[in-house]
């Protein structure tokens, strides 16, 4: 796969599998731990080589249907009427980003990995409390989904409402994910989705299938903020840690 940022927010893996980049869908969560740097005499191991910031989660497809939601103000439904709403669910989310990986690598790792580089450009790790790291990451997914949460909240009114794609963020993209369906996909998944919405009432949903993809962003912030100041290095190639991001495929299985 083409790790490169896409130029198009929907674009196709393969011939039957699209993505959908949910912009909306950014969160970003600051770290409670600062890497503290080990006694060469202590320890000395090789660590991992570079990555990029693009990360896979393997998810079930009831983790995102009944997410996208749409209706017309006018039945039966026509999807491409100006009465159309758009809409996504504020409801609870559990989304293990921190399980997420790439190049084989959980993100933890790759975070440790990757930081490590940029500051020592050597595989050799420079760090010591590498177990409070990896939970500070793990426990960011809690907050990542709440963060979720809250950002769909301050773009609806009530639970679920559905609006114009001009009154909401995420009504747009609930409206870019449908066009993105009807327009980039094969005939056969076009098919699917209006199958999909002969058995709903309304309003109705977006239905997930094996090979769909959404795609969100998330932000490790270091402690200090962006371009905090590392101290006690010598020698060394850059004594500052940066915000690292991630997007994060969310692969329908």
């Amino acid at each position: 796969m083409d790790t490169a940022q896409q130029l198009n927010n929907f674009y196709l893996l393969t011939p039957t599998n699209f993505v959908f980049e949910c912009t909306p869908f950014d969160v970003s969560g600051t770290l409670l731990t600062e890497p503290a740097f080990i006694n060469y005499a202590d320890f000395s191991s090789l660590g991992f080589t570079n990555v990029s910031q693009v990360a896979t989660l393997n998810i079930s497809a009831k983790m995102l249907n009944n997410m996208f939601l749409f209706q017309s103000t006018t039945e039966p439904l026509d999807i491409n009427a100006s009465s159309m709403q758009f809409g996504i669910v504020n409801t609870s989310y559990n989304f293990s980003f921190s399980q997420a990986t790439a190049a084989g690598r959980t993100l933890p790792h790759d975070y440790i990995k990757a930081i490590n580089y940029d500051i020592a450009h050597t595989d050799t790790i420079i760090f010591k409390n590498i177990t409070q790291i990896t939970n500070d990451i793990e426990n960011l997914d809690s907050i990542f989904n709440l963060k979720i949460k809250q950002n769909i909240s301050t773009n609806i009114r009530l639970n679920a409402s559905l609006h114009s794609e001009t009154q909401s963020l995420y009504a747009y993209s609930c409206k870019q994910l449908i066009a993105g369906i009807l327009t980039y996909s094969t005939d056969t998944r076009k098919k699917q989705f209006f199958d999909d919405l002969a058995s709903q009432t309304s309003p109705y949903s977006v239905v997930f299938h094996p090979g769909d993809s959404i795609v969100m962003r998330i932000g490790y912030v270091p402690k200090n903020g962006n371009g905090a100041i590392l101290d006690g290095l010598v020698n060394m190639k850059n004594n500052k840690l940066y915000t690292r991001t991630y997007k994060v495929l969310l692969n329908v299985q």
